[in-house]
């Protein structure tokens, strides 16, 4: 998956698209008042965007946090065009399956049970290069998930360990934000993903994040 992620950042034009519905997307905001607030915006999953997952699950942020010395999210994703237009993400082993696989966008994010976080590319991909992503996405469905590279991650073999090799330096926590690496230039700054345009419980953790 990093590969993909690479592959995007060198990627900046294409049409827009119809905002589907029961798509949001909400971020920290300040009031006139100066009081925090949450904004919302429709989301219109374009190729480029980079989806990152927390499924909340207590095992998987213990072995995150122990011995791989990273946190939540745990997975992560990217938005492609299939070759006849709709948008779809590209995952490795999504939901804990043991493929790459390709799935559906909005159905496969409304579906997830847990908390996503979007980054969208700030430059829409260019149509050749949208078709590159394609191409090397269709090529990777159905291939094993990499599941000896994740139980290396408890060993000093792990992508932060003594024998960490360069290509394997990322986890999702270290593409959320900017801290880590700057994506700034082409990412946006996250987003919580709802499909639900008035959504406090998602207001209050894009509010609690930003304490």
């Amino acid at each position: 998956m990093i590969c993909v992620l690479l592959l995007a950042a060198l990627m900046v034009a294409r049409p827009t698209t119809p905002v589907p519905e029961g798509s949001y997307l909400y971020f920290p905001a300040t009031r006139p008042d100066g009081r925090r607030c949450a904004r919302v915006e429709p989301y219109c999953p374009r190729e480029g965007d980079l989806v990152l997952f927390d499924d909340e699950l207590w095992y998987w942020h213990l072995l995150y946090r122990f011995p791989a010395m990273t946190e939540p999210p745990d997975h992560s994703g990217i938005v492609i065009l299939r070759p006849y237009g709709t948008a779809a993400l590209l995952e490795s082993g999504p939901d804990n399956n043991n493929y790459v696989r390709i799935q559906d966008a909005i159905p496969r994010l409304t579906a997830f049970k847990g908390t996503i976080w979007i980054r969208r590319v700030k430059k829409p991909l260019v149509a050749e290069h949208s078709a590159a992503l394609t191409n090397f996405a269709l090529a990777q469905e159905g291939k094993r998930y990499a599941i000896w590279r994740l139980l290396m991650q408890g060993t000093p073999f792990r992508a932060r360990g003594k024998y960490a090799g360069k290509a394997n330096i990322l986890y999702p926590r270290d593409i959320i934000d900017n801290h880590a690496f700057d994506f700034s230039d082409t990412w946006e700054d996250p987003g919580i993903w709802s499909a639900r345009a008035l959504n406090s419980s998602v207001s209050a953790h894009v509010l609690a994040r930003e304490e």
